[in-house]
């Protein structure tokens, strides 16, 4: 049976998950009322999952990836981003056994990435409902996170360690900018604001995403702090371009904020698509959020 994971942050999705035969496509549809409120889809044969950017291209027909778990696709079957069923990411599920699921993330531009915490939580919610457990543990290529369920039916995942450095001053379009590098298993630049505009991403992220001094690239955050327990954030995530919600964003953010004084812990983190809460212990961080069984849908390739 195909399974379906929704939780706050992105739009919609469609998945393609390889088989030692061939090829599934497992794709999923919200309705426009589930949209609006900003959910996850999340879809498994063997099993996939994805999610989309507002204001992201349209993959109409399909777009293939060719990478070394096998071949997958996202596709677009209408042309209105915002209700139709497309991807700017997708999370493949490369080994299951037990309460352990070790999984692959690929980007829209075909790259693969270390860590999503977003992607982590809605292959825990698949799994942690497969099994009907109250644990288990899902492996990327960045780090082991151990999830299980919260109060309220949210998914709290234990994402470990993060890494914040030193300022770092680069100059970018004219501009002197003064950014905070962080490690959450993949790269962040977390670009302090005295307020946040899309302008702004649109111009920065793109520009310090592929700067040089991130030869393998990176995220890019804006935030503006709001008040002690929380923030605002604007997100351009590597290899997708400008995201609305971003899980291991949140965390990058929630722990410069916490480290700079901006903010104390726990933190919750506002972004366009929605909110997610940050708790830091030490340089250890816990990431809570709700991950929602919205539906399901196959078809045959």
């Amino acid at each position: 049976m195909t399974r379906c994971a929704g939780g706050l942050a992105l739009v919609l999705c469609a998945v393609l998950g390889p088989s030692a035969a061939g090829l599934d496509r497992v794709w999923a549809q919200a309705s426009a009322e589930e949209i609006a409120r900003g959910k996850y889809v999340f879809g498994a044969t063997g099993g996939c999952g994805c999610h989309t950017a507002k204001d992201q291209p349209v993959n109409a027909g399909g777009r293939r990836y060719d990478g070394p778990f096998g071949t997958v696709y996202s596709t677009n079957i209408t042309p209105d981003r915002d209700t139709g069923i497309g991807s700017d990411g997708l999370i493949e599920v490369v080994a299951h056994e037990g309460a352990r699921a070790e999984i692959a993330i690929w980007n829209p531009d075909g790259s693969g990435a270390e860590m999503s915490g977003n992607g982590t939580r809605i292959a825990a919610a698949w799994l942690l409902r497969d099994l009907g457990r109250t644990g288990v543990e899902i492996v990327t290529a960045g780090r082991l996170v151990r999830a299980a369920v919260a109060e309220g039916g949210l998914v709290r995942q234990e994402i470990g360690d993060v890494v914040v450095a030193e300022d770092e001053e680069l100059e970018l379009s004219g501009e002197r900018l003064t950014l905070i590098p962080v490690d959450v298993g993949n790269p962040h630049a977390v670009v302090r604001r005295d307020a946040l505009s899309r302008d702004d991403l649109l111009r920065i992220g793109p520009a310090l995403e592929t700067h040089p001094r991130f030869p393998a690239r990176t995220n890019v955050q804006l935030v503006h702090p709001d008040e002690p327990g929380s923030l605002s954030a604007l997100v351009w995530e590597r290899g997708a371009g400008e995201t609305s919600v971003s899980g291991s964003s949140a965390v990058a953010v929630g722990a410069a904020a916490v480290a700079r004084g901006w903010c104390t812990s726990p933190v919750h983190v506002r972004m366009p698509g929605g909110e997610l809460l940050v708790a830091l212990s030490g340089s250890s961080v816990v990431l809570t959020g709700p991950a929602e069984l919205i539906c399901t849908g196959t078809t045959e390739l």
